[in-house]
């Protein structure tokens, strides 16, 4: 629990507790939280705090449901709760389980938000739920596996899969170590309208943060201390968007060219695409096409805030029906970057972790072939395709990849040296949290010949 004073502890908590409660409607839970900020205009003390709260909440999710169960011996799972009972629980639980926290001070706090925010009748429920936590004890881990599942904040499962992808016990808790660490901000300058040295010296001469530069790409900025965006002209003038280096290394791997006709066949909600067009110059045409209606208005939004709306066709469709709908081998360059697992965003995303099943891991690697198979309709014989994810499984990377090449033998594989090599796939890149302070990413660069 927070040593901040009661006023700021108590603004934090009520951040955190109305972004979990929006969030079930509205994704991803930091745009829910920027539209919490909206509403409130808290204190920068308050601020401050929620974001390591939020933080360690969604890291700790599905644990603290697994308390929440346990203490109130549901017999089902905590769904079955009023959506403000169940979100303060788990606020409840992190504060006082796991960050020994004062069981009544917890619950004052919470009751009184509850009953201001939702109704008497659930206040009360949360406040009897936190006062009991103050006998809790967490299980005894059963093995090692569970041991680190309680250590680290991740699922069993997971923490299994990726003992047998590395086959190392050492690198795998490196991995859950970077999961936990609350990355940096991270922006990609947006050079059509300003140079990356002179925003970095505006932000820290203005903001007074720390700026550092990327690893791979001299585009990309980190700010380990964050920045209210929000209220940042910077950001209303569109010289930066938020974007993790490894998903901008995928448009500068492609290397769109300008004048060139470019799809992003996954598009939204744009950071990619607008990428690609600053790549570009500003110069050629980029056919961005997504099925979700909400994250492709947010598409266009960016674009023409950062000043390329006019280089990029936007089309509302599933990306597999694209090559009938638009045409075939028209385009010098393609990006499939299809939904995935996304367990290589766990430390930007900590709870990604808690959503991830198995079942996933089995539907989607279809479902990402067919668009990659689309994709590869579009392109023109001498082009280039790339295949992207920030998924760490092979299944819906390599494994992907590889079928995809056994049946299309018009297209090769071209080297992408940056990174680590694939997995028995020498020629693509990967990335991970623990080797690259990135999001884990996978990149397979295909050339057309002919």
């Amino acid at each position: 629990m927070t040593s901040w004073d009661a006023k700021t502890y108590e603004e934090a908590v009520e951040i955190v507790l109305r972004t979990l409660v929006k969030a079930e409607r509205i994704k991803p839970t930091q745009y829910a939280r920027r539209l919490v900020m909206k509403e409130m205009n808290p204190s920068r003390e308050a601020r401050s705090v929620s974001a390591g709260l939020l933080y360690s909440v969604l890291q700790k999710r599905g644990l603290l449901d697994e308390v929440i169960e346990d203490v109130l011996e549901i017999t089902d799972d905590v769904t079955e709760l009023d959506t403000w009972v169940r979100n303060a629980a788990r606020i409840a639980v992190n504060e006082v389980v796991f960050e020994d926290g004062d069981p009544e001070k917890v619950a004052d706090v919470l009751h009184g938000l509850v009953r201001r925010l939702a109704n008497p009748g659930a206040a009360a429920i949360v406040k009897a739920f936190t006062l009991d936590l103050k006998d809790y004890e967490p299980p005894e881990p059963e093995d090692e596996l569970d041991r680190l599942k309680w250590e680290y904040y991740h699922p069993r499962w997971l923490i299994e899969r990726w003992m047998e992808m590395f086959g190392d016990p050492d690198e795998v808790v490196a991995l859950l170590e970077a999961n936990n660490r609350r990355p940096p901000l991270t922006i990609r300058v947006n050079t059509l309208k300003v140079d990356p040295e002179e925003l970095a010296e505006r932000l820290q001469r203005k903001y007074r943060v720390t700026v550092e530069p990327g690893r791979f790409l001299d585009e990309i900025l980190k700010i380990p201390e964050g920045l209210p965006i929000g209220e940042m002209p910077e950001w209303e003038e569109g010289l930066f968007v938020i974007q993790d280096e490894a998903a901008a290394l995928a448009s500068a791997v492609l290397n769109p060219k300008p004048g060139e006709v470019v799809v992003d066949l996954c598009a939204a909600p744009g950071g990619k695409t607008t990428h690609i067009a600053q790549l570009m110059g500003g110069e050629g045409k980029i056919v961005a096409i997504d099925v979700d209606e909400v994250r492709m208005k947010r598409l266009r939004e960016i674009a023409e805030r950062v000043g390329v709306l006019d280089r990029i066709e936007t089309h509302l469709m599933d990306g597999r029906e694209a090559p009938e709908k638009l045409g075939r081998e028209f385009a010098d360059a393609v990006l499939v970057d299809p939904p995935c697992s996304a367990d290589g965003t766990i430390p930007k995303n900590p709870e990604r972790r808690w959503r991830i099943t198995p079942d996933e891991l089995e539907r989607l690697p279809k479902f990402q072939y067919e668009l990659l198979k689309a994709g590869a309709e579009m392109v023109k014989p001498g082009g280039r395709l790339l295949y992207s994810t920030c998924s760490m499984f092979p299944e819906e990377d390599e494994g992907v990849v590889r079928r995809f090449l056994d049946e299309h033998p018009e297209f090769e594989l071209l080297e992408v040296k940056v990174g680590d090599p694939g997995f028995d796939m020498p020629e693509a890149c990967r990335l991970f949290p623990h080797r690259h302070e990135t999001c884990g990413f996978f990149i397979a660069l295909m050339g057309r010949t002919g």
